[in-house]
């Protein structure tokens, strides 16, 4: 299977086109030492864009972030494995390259999604110490693997369960950045150019989020 012959139509960016320019604009998006920026991008957007066609090719996650490093750029090595900058991003042991994931499941604007992608890393440290041989209370790991599990399918029935739901997740919460992102910020270069200290300036606008109810207003736990 060849990158060429996948479809991004409906991804966030196209690693056919290689055109990252918008990312790039992002201080996380910076060149990690030992690896090119561009393919780097491109195994985001494979492995994940909720849209990439990779996840219907490959289902198994762990597989997946094998095979989507390899159509990236970065083929395995005659040890059969790869090059020590990338076995630390597969470990996620690259703080640089964990804060261009972070980045770009913010910009995917979908919370839920975000947070199935946690559970399928947890899922995949937790197999690794299940495979170690090192696990002192194995049927206490059987429970954690199991509940995990149960976890990740939840969540995937969320995320994936209709086909509107991403489309429409994604819309909602495009709109709670661009008011972050905009709004705020020239209100609040408004307050500090007339000397205002921001002690009592509310981010999410002029209401108060701790008696937000449902369908009232948004109830925020803590800024992004």
């Amino acid at each position: 299977m060849k990158i060429t012959d996948l479809n991004f139509g409906k991804c966030l960016y196209s690693p056919l086109d290689k055109d990252y320019t918008e990312l790039k604009k992002y201080p996380e998006f910076k060149k990690p030492q030992g690896l090119k920026l561009d393919e780097i991008i491109t195994y985001l957007i494979l492995l994940y864009d909720p849209y990439s066609p990779l996840r219907k090719e490959v289902p198994d996650w762990i597989k997946r972030r094998k095979e989507a490093m390899i159509m990236a750029g970065y083929p395995l090595e005659k040890t059969g494995k790869f090059k020590k900058e990338v076995e630390l991003i597969l470990e996620n042991k690259n703080p640089d390259v964990l804060a261009m994931i972070m980045r770009f499941l913010r910009l995917l604007g979908n919370p839920d999604y975000t947070a199935l992608i946690m559970y399928y890393h947890l899922f995949n440290a937790i197999s690794q110490e299940a495979l170690s041989g090192m696990v002192e209370k194995p049927t206490e790991m059987l429970k954690v693997i199991q509940g995990t599990l149960e976890k990740i399918k939840a969540q995937e029935d969320i995320v994936f369960g209709a086909p509107e739901t991403l489309e429409l997740k994604k819309a909602l919460y495009k709109d709670i950045a661009d008011d972050a992102s905009n709004v705020q910020v020239e209100r609040i270069a408004e307050m500090l150019s007339k000397g205002d200290k921001l002690e009592d300036f509310n981010p999410y606008g002029d209401y108060d989020v701790t008696k937000a109810q449902e369908g009232e207003a948004f109830k925020f736990v803590k800024d992004s």
